[in-house]
């Protein structure tokens, strides 16, 4: 995949002006922000508009439009227009397995971690 400008995410220089990703890697980054988690929290119960996000979430408009921008270039979620609105909703519920598989992992990882202390 080949990308010039796309905000919060690093570019590997590969030389002729072109940028690979790993699109693993872009995933796990779409993945790797509280804010990003909430918003996909919130269209867990029903497709938001980005002003009813910024408004559960508290932040600006133009902060949650940023993440959701990411979330869609990662194809985490997908964008309808509805009239003068546009309604964001999630691609796949697999994404919620997956956040909780990673839940369930870093819970065994902590409790690894006390108990490598208590020895």
């Amino acid at each position: 995949m080949l990308v010039k400008n796309m905000p919060g995410f690093k570019r590997n220089f590969l030389g002729s002006g072109f940028y690979k990703f790993d699109p693993r890697v872009n995933f796990f980054h779409a993945l790797g922000c509280s804010t990003r988690l909430s918003i996909l929290k919130a269209l867990k119960e029903k497709d938001r508009t980005v002003n009813e996000i910024a408004a559960l979430l508290n932040v600006d408009k133009s902060v949650s439009s940023r993440h959701l921008k990411i979330l869609r270039y990662t194809g985490i979620i997908n964008a309808r227009k509805e009239g003068l609105n546009v309604y964001y909703t999630i691609t796949n519920d697999k994404i919620f397995k997956i956040i909780d598989l990673v839940t369930e992992l870093l819970k065994e990882i902590t409790e690894m971690k006390q108990e490598s202390l208590k020895e």
